[in-house]
């Protein structure tokens, strides 16, 4: 798993001289981060611009911040310079202008990396998007028959009293994780492992968000026990 996401970063560096991830949020991604940190690599990090996919919208210091559990298990392991690694600001009330806030951040620094200034109706490609996946088939913070679903921003605020634990969250919205490269589902758990298999065996099923995630690129499933 990790030797794949990293063979994304490195073919983006080696097309463009550097490489963007959007990282996920909950406990799944643990496990792949342990895998990154013993991975023996050198030169991709250093290129590499951290996203993230959603966020609880806590101070970063908090238990249950995403930014927090990646800088904690992955970030401060490697050689990833502060200024490549954009949390979202979970903290900023009104979350609609915390969402604006990432977006606005997402622009920038996709104009610096590009040397051009996306237009409105354009979506940043990033090069690599890992999600996981709630038993009720949401993803990032996309949850099912929630409006947020059809957002066209880049990033979305979302209060959900189907969100575990019951905070609002800020999300990056469908019509930007299907510009990515590269999507990459990490799964675990027998009732999530059944709903996914459902999932790669049929059509797009607009009752799980998850199903929705039909990138222009590559699209991986991880299923672990």
């Amino acid at each position: 798993m990790s030797g794949s996401f990293l063979e994304v970063l490195a073919a983006a560096i080696a097309r463009q001289g550097y490489a963007t991830v959007a990282l996920p949020g909950g406990r799944t991604p643990v496990f792949l981060f342990s895998e990154l940190c013993r991975a023996k690599v050198s030169g991709i990090w250093e290129k590499t611009y951290v996203f993230f996919g959603d966020e609880r919208c806590l101070p970063p210091w908090h238990a249950d911040s995403n930014y927090g559990l990646a800088q904690r298990h992955l970030l401060s392991q490697l050689p990833v310079a502060v200024g490549r690694v954009l949390p979202m600001p979970g903290e900023v009330r009104p979350l609609a202008e915390a969402a604006r806030r990432y977006q606005a951040a997402m622009g920038d620094a996709f104009e610096s990396l590009s040397g051009r200034r996306l237009a409105p109706d354009e979506y940043p490609a990033l090069d690599l998007v890992v999600l996981g996946m709630g038993e009720d088939g949401h993803t990032a913070s996309l949850f099912p028959g929630h409006p947020a679903l059809a957002n066209t921003d880049w990033v979305a605020a979302v209060a959900s009293a189907q969100a575990r634990p019951p905070v609002p969250r800020l999300t990056l919205t469908l019509p930007l994780l299907n510009r990515a490269g590269t999507v990459m589902f990490l799964v675990s758990g027998e009732v999530k492992l059944s709903l996914a298999e459902s999932l790669l065996s049929g059509p797009p099923d607009g009752r799980y968000p998850a199903s929705l995630v039909r990138p222009a690129g590559r699209l991986i499933w991880y299923l672990a026990p």
